[in-house]
């Protein structure tokens, strides 16, 4: 995973646990795993802790708010989609979109919209969430 690529996924999980305006513990955590099981299929040379992937949420937790709070969020949103449209796992990272969209048993209408215009974005079915 380059760090670009880092970065931009961190940023796409993070919006998911942040668009519903409520931050869970269990999201946190799956997010963390997920990250983790991403770095572990890729190989990457420069996979991060726990912590460090912890920091890194608590870090730029504002910045995705804004992100999301900006009025031309979906324009935002659509370049994010785009720098990640080479990554060759976009279906397993739609999938983890899911996976942190439901961990908290509650799935809001503005984590779909989320998974739904990444799905159109890139051209795949969108995961049916639970």
């Amino acid at each position: 995973m380059t760090p670009e690529e880092r970065k931009y996924i961190y940023t796409l999980l993070a919006a998911v646990i942040l668009v519903d305006q409520r931050i869970r513990t269990v999201e946190i955590e799956t997010f963390i795993e997920l990250i983790l099981g991403f770095q572990t299929a890729l190989r990457d040379p420069n996979a991060q802790s726990k912590d460090q992937i912890s920091g890194w949420f608590h870090k730029n937790r504002e910045t995705v708010i804004k992100l999301l709070n900006a009025p031309d969020r979906n324009g935002r949103l659509a370049a994010l989609f785009n720098k990640l449209d080479g990554f060759v796992f976009k279906t397993h990272l739609l999938a983890a979109m899911e996976s942190i969209a439901v961990s908290d048993k509650e799935l809001h209408e503005s984590e779909v919209d989320i998974m739904q215009m990444a799905a159109d974005y890139w051209n795949l079915p969108i995961p049916h969430p639970v």
